[in-house]
């Protein structure tokens, strides 16, 4: 939205805020009842989307089938979008089924995932306040920047 003069300056301006977060817990059904945790956004309506829809793939499944139940909540999505709020929504459920996992089985998810490949990764923070991010031990930041390729040469006119 950079691109838009009058959006520019902030990215609440534009909304980014309105949905809020959808937090999902998946519970399995071992001894120790394992909930697993995934967020994501989409507020409300993915909250709706998870509680009314996408539940029916999940519950009563096995977890180790995580393709399978990821595979039936994308294309049960067909009728009403495969961006947007769905894939958060979709998202949310499928980061609490792998947590769920990697607890059930003590192991870290990437080794669910077929392993380490590093042993550092670089990451950033996406934030508007970069001296927060520092103080949670962050390297660098993203953060918006008043003269960038949208208010540029690049950006659109």
């Amino acid at each position: 939205m950079s691109v838009y003069k009058e959006y520019r300056d902030s990215r609440t301006s534009w909304g980014i805020g309105a949905l809020g977060s959808v937090i999902v817990e998946v519970e399995l059904d071992d001894k120790d009842k394992t909930i697993g945790v995934g967020i994501s956004i989409g507020g409300e309506a993915a909250c709706f989307m998870v509680e009314n829809h996408l539940s029916r793939f999940v519950e009563g499944q096995d977890p180790t089938n995580v393709e399978l139940i990821w595979d039936q909540m994308y294309r049960s999505t067909l009728n009403y979008g495969r961006k947007g709020i769905a894939i958060q929504a979709i998202s949310a459920v499928d980061l609490a089924i792998w947590d769920a996992l990697g607890k059930l089985k003590k192991v870290p998810v990437y080794e669910l995932l077929g392993g380490k490949t590093k042993e550092k990764m670089p990451v950033y923070a996406t934030t508007s306040r970069p001296d927060l991010a520092k103080e949670m031990g962050f390297h660098g930041a993203k953060f918006p920047l008043p003269y960038g390729p949208a208010s540029g040469e690049w950006g659109m006119r």
